[in-house]
């Protein structure tokens, strides 16, 4: 989608007709449209050292309860809602869990990266939620009337974070954008909100037709919906959906082969070299311990991601039809396997 790609594609290939992968225009579109209230979200939390904080805390808590000798009996206490033989403990251990909780928020999503996982918006409102709950739990404190300081401490943290107007109006502000975004996702059909397959995504099995329809329709609310007819962003989206549209959907394409008529539908994701690179990495990382491996892309011979080919067993049919007459080409392939 970059000015400079596309430049290139219509002067190299000139009359061809080219077309943009569903997963990174749902990136890129994404990316514009959430990222302004996103990164306030960042900054906000940011200048509260909100992570810094809670990680303090969770090593304070983690200290004080590392020297109890009956730790394990106070966690099955908890978890069996028995009586514990050590109860003054308890207040450390819901302080610590609580603080781990909201922590473990930036470490959500489905493995797109963002704009599709959004781990600070996650955090945001688990502290959010912490926020409305640890008053009620010092309002009635259930037996740990004698030492509530842990908790008392976790909820001034929590607190000076989750009531910044500016925070809580940018988390106000990206909740519907990303139910905006979300409703193109399922309309696109590829990287959906309840799906976690990555860069693995090819998206769902449905008709490229269907998949326009449901785009020209998430389209007209853009236009038909006040709220979103006057948002910047909005209108941005819906200028990019009409420049790119056409090369969002390609028709099934009809080719001859020694079978007859062929129908070819295009990939709807480029996805396939970022995955290629994206094993070889982990592989020269798993191989050398390294996470640089500019030297040896540099010293590979240009046809060797070629090699891979030979791992998709159609490939191998295919080329050993070509120098084989077709009954000889199918005795070696029973012969081979």
């Amino acid at each position: 989608m970059g000015v400079g790609i596309c430049k290139a594609v219509n002067e190299t290939f000139p009359g061809v007709p080219d077309f943009i992968c569903h997963f990174h225009f749902l990136r890129d579109v994404g990316k514009d449209f959430l990222e302004p209230a996103y990164s306030r979200i960042r900054n906000r939390l940011k200048s509260f050292s909100a992570t810094t904080e809670l990680r303090a805390l969770i090593r304070q808590m983690r200290q004080s309860l590392g020297q109890s000798p009956d730790l394990p009996l106070l966690v099955d206490a908890v978890n069996t809602k028995t009586p514990p033989h050590n109860a003054e403990m308890l207040p450390s251990l819901f302080a610590y869990s609580l603080a781990l909780w909201a922590l473990q928020g930036k470490n959500n999503g489905n493995g797109y990266g963002f704009p599709f996982d959004r781990p600070l918006l996650e955090f945001t409102e688990r502290m959010l939620e912490l926020d409305r709950y640890l008053p009620r739990l010092l309002e009635h404190p259930c037996g740990l009337e004698d030492d509530q300081k842990p908790l008392r401490v976790l909820a001034k943290k929590i607190s000076n974070v989750a009531n910044d107007p500016e925070l809580i109006q940018a988390t106000t502000e990206l909740r519907w954008r990303v139910e905006v975004f979300d409703d193109l996702r399922n309309a696109m059909r590829i990287a959906t909100p309840d799906e976690n397959n990555g860069l693995n995504d090819d998206g769902s099995a449905e008709t490229m037709s269907t998949i326009r329809q449901g785009v020209e329709k998430f389209r007209n609310r853009l236009d038909k919906e006040s709220r979103l007819a006057d948002d910047p962003l909005c209108i941005k989206m819906a200028r990019q959906i009409d420049k790119y549209g056409e090369k969002l959907f390609a028709d099934p394409i009809s080719v001859a082969s020694p079978q007859g008529m062929v129908t070819i539908y295009p990939q709807r994701t480029n996805n396939i070299l970022e995955r290629f690179f994206r094993d070889l990495r982990r592989g020269h990382r798993r191989r050398t311990g390294n996470n640089s491996m500019r030297r040896t892309l540099q010293a590979m011979i240009a046809d060797t991601p070629l090699v891979k080919n030979l791992d998709n067993p159609e490939y191998m049919e295919a080329e050993v039809s070509l120098f084989l007459p077709a009954q000889q080409a199918q005795q070696c392939w029973s012969d081979r396997f």
